[in-house]
């Protein structure tokens, strides 16, 4: 994944030192199957093997798809354990049998080692079993990829001090359970969950690394500028696509786009109809990112008006001094004078 290989052209340059802590987890989750699916005869088991490189839990959630007889049976083993399943001997493999519907457990484990998923039927005479899977596991970050990640994060933690007055507020990249990246609301802390690093890291989608960060930056920032809308999704999109455009880089907007575009849409119109939400749907996302950056600069000009009263002196005086073709160095200017700075 290449945001590893360097920062954003608009984040280098003469920065303050950080003030925010940044902070990359060394122990980190990674999903080894995501919503895999498989069919199983009567009889039989199906198993996959995956790696696990240190302590910690293993969490799967499973779902039987079978109607009227969604019963089924999920283990976890370990190399040991999974050959005695294998020969049908006494084993202890851990898991959920005979659970209807939604199969959930967790597990821990004490030591590195190749585990195997069972999605089990032998207690079927009959009926094939319709099982649906995503596994979770615990993984220790490569050291030079952890170094990386850290020198990007604090490369955009510089960019953040340096360019907008507002309370510090910390970064973090963590194992949460679960795929996603959030700000607090009270605080601005940005988490950005190491599950979905890990997603965007095998997609090799350096626009969603990038864009999903900017979107949770633009919750903290126009939360702590005390904003009404620091709450709104669609708001929020239009800051990373903001900062994106600042980027130079339109592989990157593109690829933010398409990360939006590969979702389910219609899964999440279900679950938003079922469960509420406050995100609208993938595909809107989509649209609503490519269609700003086709006329970028009325886009950009009104961002910059709301944005600039935010910045910092040497924030502005970077505009001023090296303005892009996104820049309004006449409104920098504008706002320098009204604090009594000059250029």
């Amino acid at each position: 994944m290449k945001i590893f290989k360097g920062a954003l052209v608009f984040l280098f340059l003469n920065f303050q030192p950080a003030y925010a802590d940044v902070y990359v987890s060394r122990i980190f989750r990674i999903q080894p199957f995501s919503q895999k699916s498989v069919s199983v005869p009567a009889g039989k088991y199906a198993a996959f093997p995956f790696k696990v490189t240190t302590s910690g839990d293993i969490n799967v959630t499973a779902r039987v798809l079978n109607q009227p007889f969604n019963d089924g049976s999920i283990w976890v083993c370990d190399a040991r354990n999974f050959e005695l399943y294998r020969k049908k001997q006494k084993n202890e493999c851990k898991g959920a049998n005979r659970q209807r519907d939604i199969i959930k457990f967790s597990i821990n484990v004490n030591r590195p080692d190749t585990y195997y998923l069972i999605a089990d039927n032998t207690f079927s005479l009959l009926e094939t079993k319709r099982y649906q899977f995503s596994v979770v596991a615990p993984a220790i970050m490569d050291s030079a990829a952890r170094e990386k990640i850290l020198e990007v994060v604090t490369t955009i933690d510089k960019f953040i001090s340096a360019s907008f007055i507002a309370p510090k507020f910390d970064i973090k990249i963590v194992p949460c359970g679960f795929a996603n990246a959030y700000s607090e609301g009270s605080s601005g802390n940005i988490t950005f969950c190491s599950e979905l690093l890990f997603e965007l890291v095998k997609s090799r989608n350096d626009g969603a690394f990038y864009g999903t960060l900017f979107h949770e930056l633009g919750h903290s920032l126009l939360n702590l500028w005390g904003l009404p809308n620091y709450a709104n999704e669609e708001t929020v999109d239009e800051i990373a696509t903001y900062f994106l455009l600042q980027s130079g880089n339109a592989k990157l907007l593109s690829d933010y786009a398409s990360y939006f575009e590969d979702k389910n849409s219609q899964s999440e119109a279900d679950n938003i109809i079922s469960q509420g939400g406050t995100h609208p749907l993938s595909v809107q996302r989509a649209r609503n990112v490519r269609n700003n950056a086709r006329n970028p600069q009325p886009f950009m000009d009104r961002w910059n008006r709301q944005i600039y009263p935010h910045m910092t002196n040497n924030g502005l005086k970077n505009i001023v001094r090296n303005p892009d073709i996104y820049s309004s160095p006449t409104l920098a200017k504008t706002e320098l004078i009204s604090r009594g700075v000059s250029w």
